[in-house]
């Protein structure tokens, strides 16, 4: 389902894919799913700096990184790190970019550092 979302993000308009995130993200908070929680709060914050609104974006990275925290493992976590550092700098935050920056190179992810 995530895949399909993803896939149709792609090919339409910012609000069809937040719209899609946001079914999939209910979904996974019904079954209790934290991973794919934050994996979708990931997206719709990806969405929302797309369409140039950065304190959505915001919002939705901090969504992510709290349904995230108790798997830092993932690559996700990290991504998102990374991602609200960039939206940190959209919005001239530059101490907390970083901060986000920094810790996103902790990562054992390579594609991230």
């Amino acid at each position: 389902l995530l895949n399909i979302v993803l896939t149709e993000a792609k090919s339409s308009k910012v609000q069809r894919g937040i719209a899609g995130f946001e079914f999939v993200r209910e979904k996974a908070v019904e079954v209790g799913d934290d991973v794919l929680t934050g994996i979708c709060y990931y997206h719709i914050a990806k969405e929302h700096f797309k369409n140039q609104d950065f304190e959505a974006s915001l919002t939705s990275s901090n969504q992510a990184l709290d349904s995230l925290s108790a798997e830092r493992s993932t690559p996700y976590f990290y991504e998102t790190l990374v991602h609200r550092g960039q939206t940190f700098l959209k919005l001239g935050k530059v101490q907390e970019a970083q901060i986000d920056l920094q810790a996103a190179k902790a990562t054992k992810h390579n594609h991230i550092q």
